[in-house]
């Protein structure tokens, strides 16, 4: 983690208090006031509430705990489900998004696309 150039190794990264830890998961400077007993207050917070090792980079879409890629699954680009609430609630990769959704859209899409080429032939002819 890059550091301000004018900030000092004694001092606290989140408030400028004089330092007395240094984070094993981050690298963070921090003072007693924002230690969590044995990382930053930064990291104890958005640890994985699966593994309790990694960062998190996201939130369980159906019970919100922080969880990190390997504790997780994508099931559509934005959403990401933790393998324990997948488990209970049967969810796969596969299953998202749900086929019958994706094939109204795609009729929707054909049908919106042969709307367009008959106009544009009836606009198109010389």
């Amino acid at each position: 983690m890059k550091r301000k150039a004018s900030q000092r190794k004694n001092e606290c990264e989140i408030c400028g208090a004089p330092a007395s830890h240094v984070c094993p998961v981050c690298g963070r400077i921090v003072c007693d006031k924002h230690w969590a007993g044995d990382k930053c207050i930064i990291c104890a917070e958005t640890i994985c509430a699966i593994c309790g090792k990694r960062l998190s980079i996201a939130a369980c879409a159906i019970c919100g705990r922080p969880v990190c890629e390997e504790c997780s699954i994508q099931v559509s680009p934005v959403v990401r489900v933790c393998v324990e609430c997948a488990e209970k609630y049967s969810i796969k990769t596969q299953d998202w998004p749900p086929k019958d959704i994706v094939e109204l859209e795609l009729k929707k899409l054909s049908t919106r696309l042969e709307e367009f080429i008959k106009r544009w032939r009836l606009i198109a002819r010389p």
